[in-house]
């Protein structure tokens, strides 16, 4: 099955039924671990690396998206008290990958989270939520063909996650950005989709209104040179 474009471009917060694994999914930060197929071995991360999963809905319809280069989006519905994703859509954006300002194998991993969804049909895609430590879960999802994917989590209140994590807001924006982290940031780049630098600064608030519109690529290093790459949307 060719998998439907939907251009979703925005998992957005809203707040979630009483269930209690939607509550731990909206409540937490999750970042992708590894990806594996069938037997083979899994196929890990580099830690240095955020592939975000964020969660959004409400009245048993959500949707989840999983940012890499591109944006994966899934909707399923819930049923209550069954570990199961009843698939009813899936897409990606299109944005062109190419530049060295990527993650190493990102490519490899776009690919797989995209071919993911191939059998979204009304399809059930079971799921296990384990929880590690106190503050912190494991969420493995199944499509039917075997592959697997593997996510871990750290709480919105614990220091450990909160220490590494960078926000931008507002995103999208039509004016400026704001960088958000604990750590100090050296410095700030901003790619179009050809992979041309458009920005580069080391200031937090980013003036972006002379931007096309479209999607870019923000990439910000700390200070001890680690990148964390985030898509950026310009109105």
């Amino acid at each position: 099955l060719v998998m439907k474009k939907l251009f979703l471009f925005l998992a957005m917060s809203i707040g979630f039924a009483q269930n209690p694994n939607h509550q731990i999914f909206s409540t937490n930060n999750w970042q992708l671990n590894f990806v594996q197929n069938g037997n083979n071995d899994p196929v890990y991360v580099n830690q240095n690396i955020n592939y975000p999963l964020n969660f959004s809905g409400d009245n048993n319809y959500y949707s989840f998206t999983i940012s890499i280069c591109n944006w994966h989006n899934f909707q399923y519905s819930y049923l209550e008290n069954q570990n199961i994703f009843n698939l009813l859509g899936a897409g990606s954006s299109l944005v062109i990958c190419d530049g060295d300002f990527y993650p190493e194998n990102h490519d490899f991993f776009d690919s797989f989270v995209s071919n993911f969804g191939e059998y979204f049909n009304n399809n059930s895609f079971p799921f296990i939520l384990t929880q590690i430590e106190n503050n912190q879960y494991e969420l493995d999802i199944f499509n039917p063909s075997g592959k697997r994917l593997n996510f871990r989590s750290s709480s919105l209140s614990t220091e450990k996650f909160v220490k590494n994590k960078i926000q931008v807001y507002p995103n999208p924006s039509s004016d400026k950005v704001i960088i958000s982290s604990i750590d100090k940031v050296s410095s700030i780049f901003i790619y179009n989709n050809n992979g041309q630098k458009v920005i580069e600064t080391s200031n937090k608030e980013i003036n972006v209104s002379s931007l096309s519109s479209g999607i870019y690529v923000l990439k910000v290093f700390d200070v001890n040179n680690v990148a964390t790459i985030i898509k950026l949307v310009k109105q």
